[in-house]
């Protein structure tokens, strides 16, 4: 215990805050020429938030292996977001939602989208409304100065696998070598894009649907088996863009991929609540459960109650492919689905460039 002589000085609450002010002051006086001599590079100008409004909505569209509409939502305060509309969209659907979201503070992301939720929906043409979303994140982050994910909640890793798409030919060794080139880029996963016209010209190979047959699957397999024969048993290969598929054809061409050990194959259903679209959860978890082939959907599905929920309680997919382009931003913590009911659950962002898997590859 402290005895007499050696007991601090006791102040109260007031002295102790005269002592800190008196010292602020004195650091103040001490550094105002020099604060005034000079204005710092690092000013926020946006550091009014309560004031931000969205003034504009302009599109462009990056000529690249497809084009891409980019849009631009500007603000009064000169801050401005970028999004994306998903894979080739239409900028129109984005452009078309200006009266809802001019005059409105672009901070206030969840009212804000909630104005324009009913433009939304499956598919292609209405990914403006996940344009918009991109860009008031982006809008937020550099108003608060922090990355757009924080806004979302902790970050969980610092690197993830992405993958590498890859452009195809009729001729599967040419295939087979455009795979290799990109491994000695040093790509540790490829996506190979089996679209079925690649065999239409073999005898036998097509249908009248255009669908493989059975030596059409054979030649489309071709494919798998030169670009195994090139990157080896280990590395990861994935399957994509298949043509309008019935159940009883996916489970032919999944179980004909299985000698491949494909990392999925993706979307092989039409979308769920597209028009026209008899795809249900059921649909997928029979052939989730018809093959060993992982199976993977998603990309152009839109809302975790619309497309995700029955999906996830059913476990009708291995992999979910969640875009973040068509797709609103997660919920906030604890109010999210239950992913932990797949066995690896959510892959992720910008027009499938991004996949990851729980197990960390």
């Amino acid at each position: 215990m402290w005895n007499d002589a050696r007991r601090p000085a006791q102040f109260s609450r007031r002295d102790l805050i005269r002592k800190v002010a008196g010292g602020a002051v004195a650091a103040l006086a001490g550094s105002s020429a020099r604060a005034q001599a000079s204005s710092s590079p690092r000013l926020n100008t946006n550091s009014a938030p309560s004031a931000l409004k969205i003034t504009d909505i302009r599109a462009c569209t990056v000529a690249a292996n497809y084009d891409y509409p980019i849009i631009r939502i500007d603000t009064n305060q000169g801050v401005y977001g970028l999004g994306e509309v998903f894979a080739a969209g239409y900028k129109g659907s984005a452009l078309m939602l200006k009266p809802f979201i001019v005059g409105q503070n672009p901070l206030r992301i969840g009212p804000l989208l909630a104005r324009i939720r009913k433009s939304a929906g499956q598919g292609f043409w209405h990914s403006g409304y996940g344009a918009i979303d991109l860009a008031l994140h982006d809008i937020a982050g550099k108003v608060y100065g922090v990355p757009a994910w924080r806004l979302l909640g902790d970050k969980i890793r610092d690197r993830i696998l992405i993958y590498c798409d890859t452009p195809g030919s009729v001729d599967p060794k040419v295939y087979a070598q455009k795979v290799l080139r990109r491994k000695q880029m040093g790509f540790r996963f490829i996506k190979m894009d089996l679209y079925t016209r690649l065999v239409r010209n073999r005898p036998g190979a097509v249908d009248m649907r255009g669908v493989a047959t059975e030596d059409g699957l054979k030649y489309l397999c071709e494919y798998l088996a030169a670009a195994r024969d090139v990157v080896g048993k280990e590395f990861l290969l994935a399957a994509d863009h298949f043509g309008r598929l019935s159940l009883k054809d996916c489970i032919r061409y999944a179980r004909a991929f299985e000698p491949y050990n494909l990392a999925w194959a993706e979307d092989m259903l039409p979308n769920p609540d597209v028009p026209g679209s008899t795809t249900t959860w059921r649909d997928y978890k029979e052939l989730k459960e018809s093959t060993t082939t992982p199976i993977l959907a998603g990309e152009q599905w839109f809302g975790l109650e619309e497309a995700f929920k029955d999906m996830i309680d059913n476990r009708a997919l291995d992999i979910i492919h969640r875009e973040f382009s068509p797709m609103p931003a997660p919920p906030p913590p604890g109010n999210r689905l239950r992913t932990d009911r797949l066995a690896y659950p959510w892959t992720g962002p910008a027009h499938g460039s991004v996949e990851e898997r729980r197990e960390g590859i």
